[in-house]
């Protein structure tokens, strides 16, 4: 068995001493960990980003002091084709697309680049769960993880008796997680040892990103999958690739659990398929049936289940009125989604067009159809979805703003005792906001104004 000293000789045996560039600090966290990570492996790291010191401020903190100008240092503001050809490694962040000119010099100079997703298959001796998929991936990957959790608390360890595990059925009585839900999977990369489960949300740049790494999950998720950053993969063919590297490289008896409605997109996994109805608890349901897991236990966890930030997020109720949070709907099936749960809301919509296509006018119609009063912030998606209105509708019903302090202002001023004002943008929000969460929390800002 991999101790964690073992985990730790080895990749110290691969990165101490090598100059390593954290290509892309961010704001989620997945930089910062990837940066702590290597330094404290002994590698010369340096952290480049296009984005300033300023507006990265929040993540430079966590890395200094004692970091700074010892083992981790910074170039901020640019990118210099000088460190992509004179380092040992390139981390590369998400966001980077396969354009990327600094990519080619890397490549073109030998440099070996990798991801953190990546670096995790090949060294984690873990059981390793997988979500992906265009929305719900985070709240399943909360739900999965809490069910996992208490099963442990409650039993001492959940048994595996599938996959490499099928003939030496193994107890695990650990639990991590990691991945695209803001926490780095280097934050648990020595301390997950072979009796360990660690579940992941992994979004589709991620996978993409890890491709030479050839690995997928024991136990792979895809919640649905619908036309989303077509700008990053260039094409929907492309984006279903990335999505497909969940279980690309799983084993005959491992598991692949999917929206039954993805049964064309998934017809040539290898491992064996269980199919569920496309909701959140459905798949919970299918995911704990394979483990052997009671359903009172379920339905426990399903109930105490307390929801996840920007993600319907109830977070004032003043004068009668209830404000929910739901910023991470960043495409329009995402507000179909919210909209099957509130039915006549005062809604807060808008943001930058990612491509989206006909499901565009699948949320003008409905929309329009339940007569929605609907607050407009700035940008290219909400151009869209305005020429899908009649002339009528949006003369009465469409409030066009410039910010979010207007957005509230106007939502609340429509809104009568017992209504639900609802921020569900349906597009992205870099026009306006340094990212989604930042848009959550802007709305709240000003939601606590109107106390």
């Amino acid at each position: 068995m991999k101790s964690k000293n073992d985990i730790t000789k080895n990749l110290e045996k691969k990165y101490k001493g090598k100059k390593v560039l954290v290509w892309g600090l961010g704001l989620h966290g997945g930089g910062v960990g990837t940066a702590k990570f290597f330094a404290k492996l002994g590698a010369k790291v340096l952290v480049t980003d296009t984005k300033s010191e300023k507006e990265l401020k929040s993540s430079v903190a966590k890395l200094t002091p004692p970091g700074r100008g010892k083992k981790i240092t910074f170039r901020l503001g640019e990118h210099l084709e000088k460190y992509f050809t004179n380092s040992n490694f390139v981390i590369r962040n998400p966001g980077v697309k396969d354009d990327s000119d600094f990519l080619r010099v890397a490549q073109k100079a030998g440099v070996k680049v990798e991801n953190d997703i990546g670096i995790f298959f090949e060294n984690s001796p873990s059981f390793k769960i997988g979500i992906t998929g265009t929305k719900g991936k985070s709240t399943v990957t909360a739900m999965i993880f809490d069910l996992i959790k208490s099963r442990i608390d409650k039993k001492g360890g959940l048994l595996v008796r599938f996959g490499d595990k099928a003939t030496e059925p193994t107890i695990f009585n650990k639990v991590f997680f990691g991945g695209n839900i803001r926490k780095s999977v280097f934050d648990c990369l020595e301390e997950a040892d072979e009796k360990s489960i660690v579940v992941l949300e992994l979004s589709s740049a991620q996978l993409h990103h890890a491709r030479y790494a050839k690995r997928s999950p024991d136990v792979a998720v895809i919640t649905n999958i619908y036309p989303e950053h077509i700008s990053f993969h260039f094409s929907y063919e492309n984006y279903i690739e990335a999505k497909r590297d969940i279980y690309r490289f799983q084993k005959k008896n491992d598991i692949l659990i999917t929206n039954k409605k993805l049964q064309k997109i998934i017809k040539d996994a290898k491992s064996k398929k269980v199919f569920f109805d496309g909701t959140n608890d459905d798949a919970l349901f299918k995911f704990a049936k394979i483990f052997g897991i009671e359903n009172a236990d379920i339905k426990k966890v399903i109930r105490d289940f307390k929801g996840l930030e920007g993600r319907k997020e109830s977070v004032a109720k003043i004068k009668g009125r209830t404000f929910i949070n739901d910023t991470t709907a960043t495409h329009p099936s995402a507000v179909n989604f919210a909209l099957e749960e509130f039915k006549k809301p005062i809604l807060i919509l808008g943001g930058v067009d990612k491509m989206f296509g006909g499901d565009v006018d699948e949320l003008a119609e409905k929309i329009e159809t339940r007569n929605l009063k609907t607050v407009l912030l700035p940008g290219s998606f909400s151009d869209k979805i305005k020429e899908k209105f009649s002339f009528d509708y949006k003369a009465e019903n469409i409030f066009e703003v410039e910010n979010m302090k207007e957005a509230v202002k106007k939502a609340y001023s429509l809104s009568k005792k017992g209504d639900t004002i609802l921020l569900s943008p349906g597009g992205a929000s870099f026009n306006l906001f340094i990212n989604e969460f930042d848009r959550g929390k802007r709305f709240i800002k000003e939601v606590n104004k109107l106390k």
